[in-house]
This record gives structure tokens, C-alpha cells and sequence, in this order.
């Protein structure tokens, strides 16, 4: 009898505990900082105006910008996967200097970045303003924030299920066009309900957006770069806010909200053209993982033999 060894399948990341703590943990900072944001983004409009907005969130969102790279040589150095040890100044110059080389990693970061660069928190503060704008008051601004949310929560959901995008690279430029679309609707928009609903569909696509970039940079980067690149991937996500969030505040206070999400969809418009522009973008895919490769036989049977006789 022969005892083959076998490695155990990968469970789905929706049944798998890690990541489900994972999901459970970010969602509960990612809701704070929301909160937040807000929060402090309606206060700011109240008491000082559009022009004053900015650089208050700015000042707000400019030390988590400060300590992301730091961060991400931090996870490769001490964490479970652990490099040749370098000074941090030199593994951050490494990692910069893989994403540069890599063939698909450098044009992702940069459709990353301009597809998070109003979504990551300038229109946050541009929704304050625009609800402000608008007269809908707080309450309106909640209820667009809250049809985002929803919007992006089911595109999560639908993408945790199905772990195969064979076309993810169109999937990804055509939820930037519809996401630049509904930018532009919202920010013409007068009626509250109609607001709300653009504010889903915008939420769906963008998330669409950030699970497959997101997916794609986990599955092209080696492990041992995992943190420098999510490092660099996040800075362009979060890190540029306290830079542009003065821009929101001086753009609807001289020319309103409408052209500031009228910006915001013509930046997503130039992300999906970017995407489709690059081959090696339009080309890329996500497979399901196949099987895990059998280990070899312990014990191996001894060879058979078989004899003949002539009569």
C-alpha cells in the first residue's frame, strides 16, 4: 500500500479567519476615519467656510501621510517574511526601485493613484461642501456618505465570492469611466434622491476599482516587497489628501462644487484611458488558484516484475 502526501487546499478568503479578522479590523479604522472626516469637514464649513476647509482636514490627514513609507519598510523588516537586514533608508530605496523594474507594477500605482486621488478623502470634503452648497444639510450629506458606502460594501461582497476576473484589467478601466460619469452627474445634480443615487453607483464602481487594483498588486508583488509596495500604493491612495484638500476648499469657493467633481470625473477619465493605453494593464487577469501540488510519495512501492516462459 502507498501513502501519498497531500497539501492541504487554500481555503476562499471569505471562510478563511485571518482574513476575516483582517476585513473586521480595517473596516472599523476605515469607518473612524470616515467619521472623522466628516465630521470635522462639516464643523470646519461652519465655522470658517470653503476657502478654510482644506487646510484644516489637511493639517488633520498630514501625519498619517508623513509615516506611511516608514511604515511599509517597518512590515518587510519585522515582519513574518523578513529581508537581508538593511538600514531602512536603503530597504525603502529596494522596494522603490523593484515597483520602477517590475513590468506591471509601475503603471498599476500609477492608475491607483489617479483613480484614489479625489476618492480618498478630498471628496469627502467635497461632499460636505456640496450638501452645503445645495441646502440638503447634514442630513443629505449623510445619506449620499451612507449610499457610497453601501455602493462600495457590494462590490466587495461580489468580488470576495467570485475569486476569477479573467478580464480584469477592462473590468478595472470600465469602472473608472462609469465612476468619472457619476462624479460629473453628482456634481450637477439638484434633487437629494438623485444625489444618493449616484452616490451608490459611485461607491460600486469605485470599489470595483479598488478590489481589483488591489487584488493585482497582492498577486504580481513578491512577499518580501509586500509592505514597501502597499506602502507606496497607500501614499498614493491617502498620502497626497493633505495637499489636495486645500485645492477643494479654493476650487468650490471660486468656482463650486459641480466643477470640482466635474475635476474629479476627468481625472477618473484619464486613469481608465491610461489603463486601456498600457498593454500590459488591458492584458491582465485574475485566476482562481489552481490545486495545491502534491507532495511526493512516502513510501514508494517496489517495482513490479514480470516473467515470461516458453514452452
Amino acid at each position: 500500500m502507498t501513502s501519498y502526501g497531500t497539501a492541504a487546499p487554500a481555503l476562499p478568503a471569505y471562510r478563511d479567519m485571518n482574513v476575516l479578522r483582517w476585513l473586521a479590523a480595517h473596516t472599523a479604522s476605515v469607518t473612524g476615519d470616515v467619521v472623522y472626516f466628516l465630521a470635522l469637514s462639516w464643523s470646519a464649513t461652519r465655522a470658517a467656510g470653503p476657502s478654510q476647509v482644506g487646510l484644516v482636514i489637511a493639517a488633520g490627514a498630514l501625519p498619517r501621510a508623513v509615516l506611511m513609507l516608514g511604515g511599509g519598510v517597518v512590515a518587510d523588516r519585522f515582519g513574518p517574511r523578513r529581508c537581508c537586514r538593511r538600514r531602512r533608508r536603503d530597504a525603502l530605496r529596494d522596494g522603490l526601485s523593484y515597483i520602477r523594474r517590475h513590468r506591471m507594477l509601475a503603471p498599476l500605482i500609477t492608475v491607483i493613484g489617479l483613480s484614489e486621488m479625489c476618492f480618498s478623502g478630498p471628496v469627502a470634503a467635497g461632499l460636505v461642501l456640496l450638501a452645503d452648497e445645495r441646502g440638503w444639510g447634514a442630513a443629505g450629506m449623510g445619506w449620499i456618505a451612507s449610499a457610497f458606502s453601501v455602493g462600495a460594501a457590494a462590490a466587495a461582497l461580489l468580488l470576495a465570492v467570485r475569486a476569477r476576473v479573467p478580464r480584469a484589467g477592462p473590468a478595472m478601466s470600465g469602472a473608472l469611466l462609469v465612476t468619472a460619469v457619476g462624479a460629473v452627474a453628482l456634481g450637477h445634480t439638484r434633487p437629494l434622491p438623485y444625489a444618493v443615487a449616484f452616490g451608490a453607483l459611485i461607491g460600486l464602481t469605485n470599489g470595483v476599482t479598488a478590489a481589483v487594483t488591489g487584488a493585482l498588486v497582492q498577486t504580481e508583488t513578491e512577499p518580501r516587497y509586500l509592505g514597501r509596495v502597499t506602502s507606496v500604493t497607500t501614499l498614493c491612495a491617502l498620502g497626497l489628501a493633505p495637499i489636495l484638500f486645500p485645492v477643494v476648499g479654493i476650487t468650490v469657493a471660486v468656482w463650486g462644487a459641480a466643477m470640482f467633481f466635474t475635476v474629479c470625473g476627468g481625472i477618473c477619465l484619464l486613469a481608465a484611458v491610461f489603463g486601456i493605453a498600457v498593454p500590459v494593464l488591458l492584458r491582465a487577469e485574475l485566476r482562481e488558484p489552481g490545486p495545491a501540488p502534491s507532495l511526493p510519495p512516502l513510501h514508494s512501492p517496489p517495482p513490479s516484475t514480470s516473467t515470461s516462459t516458453e514452452q
